[in-house]
């Protein structure tokens, strides 16, 4: 699309100076005129257009548009259109396909002025054509067939321009005509009867443009003036185009003379014109239409190009085809203008057919780098944003280094990459990624030329590069990501080195690794995203690796990854972006959508939520604007997430956005709000608040019945049928609705519900046909409604009744025939049943005795079946290899044993034992270095030594305990009717017995074996029996254990002192800090080595 922004060329009548003086200090005037770039979709007879030169248009009161054409009218609904043409011999179709002009009637009446046919009116209610033709020798009739112009006044007349016959005024109701020709020589007359335009103003006044100027009718007195628009010495100018605008200014387009800003109050006028050699004019001399739109923008089309007039700052925008830009303008003939009822924009081409443009998309502030010019860039495809301190943008593209705009002048200047002096200018000229420090530096990570850190006040620049022979220089030099962090420190994601963070006062980077054998490491060595989150805690994006984050505690990388059979992990293994919100979330970005991350400060916990909204595309950018939304960019376009409902709104192409496609990590939010994000085609600058939606519902409309699959054919338009009936053979009916929003009409939304079939709402997505087959006979109805592309729903759009008739075998009388038949049926059963009991009476005497003789044959089988199911459970409750019991047997036993000591407990000395004995002791045994036993000599070898263990384990304990092996080479002891010092000295010989054995396990080898012990008793605290359940005492029995690990060839135990708290809080804490526990006296820890407690807390 070819665009040039100039200043208007203007030509001010004497008379008419005060008027334009006036104008400029009007309030309407404060605006400033925007030469963003215009975005047009084009609609052609490729896309079912009945002929490429659009004349006229209109939209009804349902909603649909009409368009005129040289070959036919169309009606359209986003995605078909309905042709209206000439017929032979069909009076109720159009006299002539040649459609000129349009008018919509109050009443919903269109009508239509042809170029030979005379003038036609559809009737919306009949879906059909009447015409009023000329007559030859009837002066009741049209003056002629070939009218240029109409319009329908709201006195009951319709006003009809014609080619060579003057003008016509038409009583609709009694079809009678009154002609109007010119005469030259009488001023009170028209000067030709060539007329181009017709205009009614709110004064009571027709105004009609002709071949030979501008004339206006006063409709009370019925007379004529003529009205001079000096040009070039010549009062008679071929007027072409009429158009009033909301201060009373009426706008004369003309055949030759460009333009005139006519001032009915006082008859001066101020000329805009066209001139070939000034750029600074408008674009061409033959004005064909002009339209002012709800924002007050005024619109010219020519034969040379569409105009955007700013009346207030005196600059104009062109807008011409450009054939290597297929969103330019299809045509620069502009014939036609027209803004439909959601605010779109319309224009009419002789030779493109039909051009759309959604003036909401200019909110979304398309930057698209032009060529030339002190605004220009030098690449379109955006990869990176920053601002330094003077609130200058700076823009890093992929291959022309960085582009930066002054905020001030709105100049462009670049900062490159020097070839020849590697030293001087940026590391490369393919920016990934952009940060401002809080010093005023800005940092650019290349592609492949390392860190370039510039002054933004003096653009020096000084680059850090990767050096193979210095372990603290950069560990890469492609950078794919930046962070500054509190303390000032640079961080730097690499691709093929880690990430790097640079202290900025040394110079010196300390490079973090990913080692494939080592997972306290990066998980990749692609580090694509940073972020650092509300706690301090460093978080690494990768690319395949999924999600890092630093362990402040241990300094070692912790890592998130992909599961899945686990739908709470990470949506992908590659995350593109990271972004933490300013209540503290952590948002990620990655190539399967977007994920909600939180960590619980107490305990550590990461908890990863998938982002329902947002899923199954790749999410390249994430911001959050000032009231809390959460932007993603994406494949798909923009998406902005209400994180309190998860509600998500998606936003496209036509609304403004560059293209559907964003680039990894072109996303940037200012300190005013203003977000930005970049792709191939330049980039969007917005602020959220200020964005303008379309909140208008859309109009919803029956477009399309068919009754299997045959279309219906109806005595009224499928838009106003308000009921249906159907047979009982019409086994399959279709609906098909089309909401007439037309911003993007394939991203419209639909949900329907048939009354009497469906439970509730279908959600049909952009799918406009419903389908239904095989109806029982009854009562519906139909219920459709639609959301536009912008998501705002109509919820009371369609609602047809329909009755579905009943099969005859489905009546009532047909049922009647069903009871009759079905009780004669009753009875001849229950004949046929007396005669079968009595032959079964006989065969079940005869039966009985069969009968006993088996069952006393199956008793004997049913007690050899209890012996076998005895030996079967005995096999279930014990470990195969050591014969020892296993963890199902204390699952079903330990019951018995609890309800025993809960007793002792709960009844206090009267069922206490006298020994004291009275407590369940969980002892917890891990055999040290035993998988190197399997991993040397074999799995037969450590056989042996398991069966060992069991003898040494069996002989250390009573009878009365149980050992259980619990897996692996994990034992458990359970000692009933024991008490707390008999723990200790279970455990230290259980631990002395298997460390002074030597154990043979074959070969001619021998083994030694330590083991590590925890022990705990229940109840836990003694005052509390019921404070922690069997299984937690468990559970601090095997944390015990594994603090026993620390040391190997020990046992630790653990016994509550006193605790005011739930016993949850006990048992967490015991689990993620026992030492702050022994500290405060809660618990103390007994262990086989000297100072236990001490070491413990």
């Amino acid at each position: 699309m070819t665009t040039t922004v100039a200043k208007i060329w203007r030509f001010v009548a004497p008379t008419g100076f005060l008027l334009v003086l006036l104008s400029l200090l009007s309030p309407a005037h404060a605006g400033s005129f925007d030469s963003n770039a215009m975005r047009f979709e084009r609609i052609t007879v490729a896309d079912g257009l009945v002929q490429g030169s659009v004349l006229d248009i209109e939209q009804d009161k349902s909603g649909f548009l009409w368009i005129a054409t040289e070959g036919g009218l169309d009606r359209y609904d986003g995605f078909n259109f309905k042709h209206y043409r000439h017929e032979r011999g069909n009076p109720n179709a159009l006299a002539s396909d040649f459609v000129r002009d349009l008018d919509m009637a109050d009443d919903g009446t269109l009508w239509i002025a042809t170029d030979g046919g005379g003038v036609s009116r559809w009737d919306p209610k009949t879906d059909k054509i009447s015409t009023f033709r000329y007559v030859e020798g009837d002066s009741g009739s049209l003056s002629t067939d070939k009218i240029r112009t109409i319009l329908v006044d709201n006195d009951g007349f319709v006003w009809i321009g014609t080619y060579d016959a003057g003008l016509d005024r038409l009583h609709i109701a009694s079809g009678e005509v009154t002609h109007y020709g010119g005469q030259d020589d009488d001023d009170t007359s028209l000067n030709s009867n060539e007329i181009f335009a017709l205009e009614l103003d709110d004064k009571g006044s027709l105004w009609i443009g002709g071949n030979r100027g501008l004339h206006r009718l006063d409709l009370a007195t019925g007379e004529f003036s003529r009205i001079a628009l000096d040009h070039a010495g010549s009062k008679e100018v071929g007027v072409r185009s009429l158009e009033f605008t909301h201060d009373g200014a009426l706008w004369v387009g003309t055949e030759s003379a460009a333009m005139f800003e006519f001032n009915p109050e006082d008859g001066t006028s101020v000329h805009y014109a066209h001139d070939a050699e000034d750029p600074a004019s408008l674009s061409g001399g033959e004005v064909f239409s002009i339209f002012e739109d709800d924002r007050r923008r005024l619109w010219v089309g020519t034969g040379s190009g569409l105009n955007l007039v700013d009346r207030f700052s005196d600059e104009i925008a062109i807008y011409r085809n450009d054939p290597t830009n297929p969103t330019s303008v299809s045509a620069d003939n502009v014939f036609t203008i027209f803004q439909d009822q959601g605010g779109l924009m319309w224009f009419g081409t002789l030779t493109g057919g039909l051009n759309k443009w959604n003036p909401r998309s200019w909110s979304f502030g398309h930057y698209k780098p032009e060529n030339n010019g002190p605004r220009s860039f030098n690449n379109s495809n955006i990869t990176a944003f920053a601002e330094d301190f003077d609130g200058n943008t700076w823009v890093g593209t992929f291959g022309g280094g960085i582009n930066i705009i002054d905020r001030e002048t709105g100049d462009v200047r670049q900062l490159r990459h020097e070839p020849s002096d590697v030293d001087a200018g940026l590391g490369g000229d393919r920016v990934m990624a952009m940060i401002a420090d809080r010093q005023g530096n800005i940092w650019a990570g290349t592609m492949r030329g390392g860190l370039s850190r510039i002054d933004a006040e003096t653009e020096t620049v000084r680059t850090f590069r990767h050096d193979p022979s210095d372990s603290n220089s950069l560990a890469a030099n492609g950078v794919m990501s930046l962070m500054q962090d509190r303390a000032g420190s640079i961080w730097v994601g690499t691709f093929g080195g880690g990430v790097s963070r640079l202290d900025p006062k040394t110079g010196e980077f300390e490079n973090f690794t990913h080692d494939p054998e080592d997972t306290t490491t990066l998980s990749s060595p692609r580090a694509t995203a940073l972020a650092q989150d509300k706690d301090g805690v460093i978080w690494v994006g990768t690319d395949g690796g999924g999600l890092n984050y630093l362990n402040q505690r241990s300094g070692q990388w912790q890592q998130l990854r992909h599961d899945a059979d686990n739908p709470s992990s990470l949506s992908d293994n590659t995350v593109y972006s990271l972004h933490v919100d300013p209540v503290g979330r952590l948002w990620v970005g990655t190539r399967q959508g977007l994920d909600r991350v939180e960590t619980q400060r107490r305990t550590g916990e990461v908890t990863i939520e998938p982002v329902d909204g947002i899923r199954g595309t790749a999410v390249f950018g994430i911001q959050s604007d000032i009231d809390g939304h959460i932007w993603t960019s994406s494949g798909q376009g923009l998406a902005r997430l209400d994180p309190t409902t998860n509600l998500v709104r998606e936003f496209h192409e036509s609304q403004g956005l560059q293209g559907e496609e964003f680039n990894f990590g072109a996303s940037y939010a200012g300190p005013d709000g203003t977000l930005y994000f970049g792709g191939a085609n330049g980039f969007n600058r917005f602020n959220p608040a200020d964005l303008e939606l379309n909140q208008a519902p859309p109009p919803v409309v029956l477009t399309s019945l068919s009754i299997i699959n045959e279309p219906v054919d109806s005595a009224q338009p499928y838009e106003l049928i308000d009921s249906l009936e159907l047979g009982f053979r019409d086994y399959v009916v279709t609906f098909v609705v089309s909401a007439l929003d037309f911003t993007a009409p394939e991203k419209n939304q639909y949900s329907y519900m048939l009354e009497g079939f469906d439970e509730g709402w279908v959600d049909a997505g952009s799918e406009r046909r419903m389908t239904y087959t095989n109806l029982d006979g009854g009562e519906y109805v139909l219920k459709v409604r639609a959301a536009n592309s912008d998501g705002v729903w109509n919820y009371s759009a369609i609602e047809i009744p329909m009755t579905v008739g009943f099969a005859p075998w489905k009546t009532w009388w047909a049922y009647l025939l069903y009871a009759t038949a079905a009780l004669l049926s009753v009875a001849a059963f229950w004949r046929s049943q007396q005669q079968k009991l009595q032959r079964e009476f006989e065969y079940n005497r005869r039966l009985k005795t069969e009968v006993d003789e088996r069952t006393a044959e199956l008793a004997n089988r049913n007690r050899d079946l209890k012996i076998a199911n005895s030996k079967l459970q005995e096999a279930s409750t014990t470990d195969a290899l050591t014969g020892l019991r296993n963890r199902r047997y204390l699952f079903q036993q330990i019951g018995k044993d609890v309800d025993l000591v809960l007793r002792h407990y709960r009844d206090g000395t009267e069922t206490m034992r006298p020994d004291g004995n009275n407590d369940l002791l969980f002892l917890m045994v891990d055999l040290d270095n035993f998988k190197p036993v399997n991993d040397n000599s074999g799995h037969e070898a450590g056989d042996r030594l398991l069966l060992q263990i069991r003898d040494v384990l069996l002989e250390a304990c009573r009878k009365s305990d149980d050992v259980i092996r619990w897996g692996g080479d994990e034992f458990l002891i359970v000692a009933r009717e024991t008490n707390r010092e008999y723990a200790a000295t279970l455990a230290e010989r259980v631990r002395h017995s298997l460390a002074q054995r030597v154990f043979p396990i074959g070969d001619g080898q021998v083994a030694r074996i330590t083991s590590s012990i925890g022990y705990a008793t229940y109840p836990f605290l003694k005052d509390r029996p019921d404070l922690l359940s069997w299984e937690e005492v468990l559970g601090v029995a095997d944390a015990a254990m594994y603090e026993a690990k620390e040391k190997r060839n020990s046992w630790v135990g653990i016994e509550a002192l006193g605790w005011q708290g739930t016993g949850e809080e006990l048992y967490r804490a015991i689990k993620s800090d026992p030492g702050t526990l022994a500290e405060e006296g809660a618990i103390r820890a007994i262990e086989s080595v000297e100072d236990a407690a001490q070491d413990y807390a």
